[in-house]
């Protein structure tokens, strides 16, 4: 056994190089997350000229990284003028969860960083969630993940002869 120490050895270290090249390093930040405590997102969002839609969400959930790559197609190439798209982290803990994530989607929007406090300013229940916002008010709040095709026609609500 010990005769074939070496080779194992140089078996399980060409397995990590292979698993590094494979992985690679993670995408660079070129949208950094921001930290905001519950009341200025609310300030944010409440703003008389904030028309759009909110995607609340948490690193560690499934349905919202499949949901927040939808939001980014619809906001680089449909998003109407007159409509913004954020996105909010209930993340616990620190921010570097919610940065890697938001690299490795490549998320073009801003995001912002609140934490589980979000559950209670806006009782949030569970996430995705996602939030209606028309000059400043909160018209809708929709649970759960929405298919692309359902976060377009929310969006166009904001264009031309929307609601």
């Amino acid at each position: 056994m010990r005769h074939l120490w070496p080779d194992i050895q140089r078996s399980l270290a060409a397995l990590a190089i292979l698993a590094l090249i494979a992985c690679g390093p993670p995408p660079p930040t070129t949208n950094p997350v921001r930290s905001l405590d519950a009341e200025q997102f609310h300030n944010l969002i409440s703003a008389q000229e904030f028309n759009g839609l909110v995607a609340v969400f948490a690193s560690w959930c499934p349905p919202c990284r499949e949901e927040l790559p939808h939001l980014a197609k619809l906001y680089r190439k449909a998003k109407p003028e007159n409509a913004q798209i954020v996105a909010v982290s209930m993340d616990k803990g620190d921010v570097q969860a919610v940065q890697l994530m938001v690299n490795r989607l490549e998320l073009p929007f801003p995001i912002y960083y609140v934490g589980e406090a979000l559950a209670d300013k806006y009782q949030i229940v569970g996430v995705p969630t996602l939030l209606v916002v028309r000059q400043g008010r909160i018209v809708e709040k929709i649970p759960g993940q929405q298919s692309s095709r359902q976060l377009a026609a929310k969006l166009k609500t904001f264009g031309a002869g929307g609601s």
